[in-house]
C-alpha cells in the first residue's frame, strides 16, 4: 500500500514498529519523533491538548503545538520530517498534506511520490517534490526560504503582485548624487533605496523558488530574492533537529 505522508516527518522504515497497538498504526500517517519543552497534540476527535511524547502516533486532524521555547520533529511513512520551532501549529491534513500556523518549521521532503506533496499557510500553498524548506509565520517574517530542490508556490486566493530584489548598485548611485552637489542627498539615497529594492515582475497566481531562494510574503504581495542571513540561520539550526 502507498502511504501518502501527511507533509514531512520521520523515520526510518523501524521506527514504526515500536510499542503502538495494531489499529493505531494501521490509522498512522506519521508519528513525533523527539520533543524538547512542552509539545501538545489536539487529537482530531477531541479537544483537549495531550502531552506529546517520542513514538506517539499523528492521525488525520492531528494537531501539533509547540510552546514558545520548545522543539519537535516529526516523521513520516515515506521518511519525509519536519522539525517545528517554538511557537508553531502544524496540522496533518490528509495524507501529504499539511497546514502550518505561527513559528517556523523546516520540512525535509522525500522524493519519489509522483504525486506531491502540499503545505498551507495563511499566506501561499506550497507544493513539493523532494526538497528542503523552511515556512516562517512570525511577526518578524512570513517567508518561505529554500535550501535544496524546487517548489511551486501558490496563492490562497487571488493572485500575488510578484516583486524581485534588485542587486544594484545604490551606494554609487549616492555618491553620483554627492558629486553633483544635489541638496539633500541622503534623503535621496534614502528615497532611492525604496525605489530600488525590489521591481514588479508580474501579478500571477504560481510562482517558483529554487535552492538559496526565498520570497517574502504581506498584503497580497511575493518578493523574491536571496534568503537572508536570518533566516538561513533559523534554517540551519531547525535542519540540525533532523
Amino acid at each position: 500500500m502507498r502511504w501518502w505522508t501527511g507533509l514531512l516527518l520521520l523515520a526510518a522504515a523501524g521506527a514504526w514498529a515500536s510499542g503502538s497497538a495494531p489499529e493505531d498504526e494501521a490509522r498512522a500517517l506519521g508519528r513525533v519523533v523527539r520533543v524538547q519543552g512542552p509539545v501538545h497534540v489536539v487529537p482530531a476527535q477531541g479537544f483537549r491538548q495531550e502531552p506529546a511524547e517520542a513514538g506517539r502516533t499523528l492521525e488525520r486532524g492531528d494537531l501539533v503545538l509547540t510552546g514558545d521555547a520548545a522543539t519537535a520533529v516529526l516523521a513520516f511513512r515515506d521518511g519525509s520530517r519536519v522539525a517545528l520551532d517554538g511557537g508553531t501549529k502544524l496540522e496533518v491534513l490528509e495524507p501529504g498534506e499539511l497546514r502550518q500556523e505561527g513559528g517556523q518549521a523546516f520540512y525535509r521532503i522525500r522524493k519519489g511520490e509522483r504525486r506531491g506533496r502540499q503545505v498551507r499557510t495563511a499566506f501561499s500553498v506550497i507544493g513539493v517534490k523532494g526538497t528542503g524548506f523552511l515556512v516562517s509565520d512570525t511577526a518578524e517574517a512570513q517567508a518561505v526560504a529554500m535550501a535544496e530542490g524546487e517548489v511551486a508556490v501558490t496563492a490562497p486566493e487571488g493572485r500575488y503582485k510578484l516583486y524581485r530584489e534588485k542587486q544594484e548598485d545604490a551606494f554609487g548611485a549616492y555618491r553620483e548624487r554627492q558629486r553633483q552637489g544635489l541638496e539633500d542627498y541622503r534623503r535621496e539615497f534614502e528615497d532611492y533605496k525604496r525605489r530600488v529594492r525590489r521591481e514588479f515582475v508580474e501579478y500571477t497566481r504560481t510562482f517558483s523558488l529554487g535552492a538559496g531562494r526565498m520570497a517574502t510574503f504581506g498584503d497580497g504581495e511575493a518578493t523574491t530574492g536571496a534568503v537572508s542571513q536570518e533566516l538561513e540561520g533559523d534554517m540551519q539550526r531547525l535542519r540540525d533537529l533532523l
